[in-house]
């Protein structure tokens, strides 16, 4: 398996698991009724919108050439990074107000 085939597989499989949890946090968000937690700094809307545009920029690099794919690759690996590190504290906030 190529180099590129790998990232690609294990980009798609953490956008899965990110879109999972997304879902599941703001399912939990709103049977507690956790208003505050959704507007404390919109951390969850945050998290989506950073979602909604790694999958944009994921979209662009199953396209790309391998000059722009080796681009878009850094780009996603900091927004990957981004989107796990809000996703934690999301998380971690969650757990602190239950």
């Amino acid at each position: 398996m190529s180099d590129r085939k790998a990232y690609e597989e294990l980009v798609e499989s953490r956008l899965k698991a990110w879109e999972a949890d997304i879902k599941r946090l703001e399912a939990d968000i709103q049977r507690a009724h956790a208003e505050s937690l959704l507007t404390k700094d919109g951390a969850a809307a945050k998290a989506r919108e950073k979602l909604e545009s790694l999958k944009a920029t994921y979209s662009e690099l199953k396209k790309a050439n391998q000059n722009a794919w080796s681009e878009l690759k850094t780009g996603i690996d900091n927004a990957m990074t981004d989107i796990k590190e809000s996703l934690d504290s999301v998380k971690n906030a969650y757990r602190k107000d239950d």
